[in-house]
């Protein structure tokens, strides 16, 4: 099964001698881009530890992988935020269960999604999980923003940093799944390193989603300093009951684009040529025209910051995106 995991060989390879050599440690942080398989290598490790066959990845065929798919393992354990954070209960009930001893394997697995949202509290627990665990105990904690743990959380664990996945990977598995060449270049680019998005991406959606992206940058370059703050914001995102639900959504995707679109820019004033939106090339040459490369340089420092108030801070996307187009002004 290990053969299927695309890209971030190098952890495939780390993973396989640590079982090979017994060695495996009893607390890692995943930690890297969202949905490049830090969870799905979770699972697949686990499965290595409970499959019944022995078979790096799991044989896929016997009953403890089985129930690891579906979650349902009595030695395996998955946790994720409740109402968007890992509360202090859930950390009580892992520390309940680690008191037990595996009943079918030689493991007591615990996986924690999302560790990021953990409270003080919840994080000061953790560390008396993780400190001294029982030494069947195996714990993955998993975060696409490592450094909003505290520090004494990351330096208990194991640190593994999964890399976004390269463009030619997923292309060259979409070619072999039979996917036109054109598409494939297409989709592996936008999908910005993550395979799962490439195997679910909705081209018109993502245009959509990108025409989004088009209008903030327009905002940024033509607003009036005479506007008043609510009323600058592009078409499609005034404020209204569906507005911020819907932004909150494909916020990730939106911001994607926007520094996409801003390279995009520069590099079409540098070389009067598209890079990755040939679909949209005179658009984007009216943008790039309208300013200098070291104000879209600042443009995406401001986007930096954006993307990190929101995964850090968890702010309003809205109230944020109406912070960057001002800042575009100042």
């Amino acid at each position: 099964m290990m053969a299927k995991f695309i890209g971030n060989r190098e952890i495939v390879d780390y993973f396989e001698h640590v079982l090979q050599e017994k060695r495996l440690g009893q607390a890692y942080l995943f930690w890297g881009a969202d949905a490049v398989g830090k969870r799905y290598f979770a699972y697949l490790l686990s499965r290595s530890l409970l499959c019944k066959n022995n078979v790096y990845g799991g044989c896929g065929e016997c009953k403890a992988c089985y129930k690891v798919d579906k979650e349902i393992h009595p030695d395996m354990w998955v946790y994720e935020p409740a109402n968007s954070v890992i509360t202090i209960e859930q950390i009580r009930t892992i520390i309940q269960r680690l008191r037990l001893k595996p009943t079918e394997s030689e493991y007591s697995i615990h996986i924690v999604d999302s560790v990021e949202t953990m409270r003080v509290e919840a994080a000061n627990a953790f560390l008396k999980i993780i400190e001294e665990p029982p030494l069947y105990a195996l714990i993955i904690l998993i975060t696409t923003v490592i450094n909003s743990l505290p520090a004494t959380v990351r330096s208990r664990c194991q640190r593994i940093n999964f890399n976004r996945i390269a463009h030619q990977d997923i292309y060259s598995y979409l070619i072999a799944q039979g996917i036109d060449k054109q598409n494939a270049v297409i989709i592996s680019h936008w999908s910005d390193g993550s395979f799962s998005k490439a195997m679910a991406m909705d081209f018109e959606q993502m245009k959509a989603i990108r025409n989004n992206a088009v209008a903030i940058l327009r905002a940024m370059i033509e607003r009036n300093q005479g506007e008043s703050f609510p009323d600058f914001l592009p078409p499609g995102f005034k404020r209204d009951k569906n507005a911020s639900s819907i932004l909150k959504m494909n916020f990730r995707d939106i911001v994607y684009f926007l520094s996409d679109l801003i390279r995009e820019a520069v590099y079409i004033k540098a070389n009067n040529k598209s890079l990755h939106h040939p679909d949209i090339f005179n658009d984007m040459q009216i943008v790039a025209n309208s300013r200098e490369v070291d104000t879209f340089f600042s443009y995406l420092v401001n986007v930096e910051k954006m993307k990190e108030e929101y995964n850090v801070f968890h702010q309003d996307p809205l109230l944020l995106i109406q912070k960057l187009i001002l800042n575009a002004h100042v």
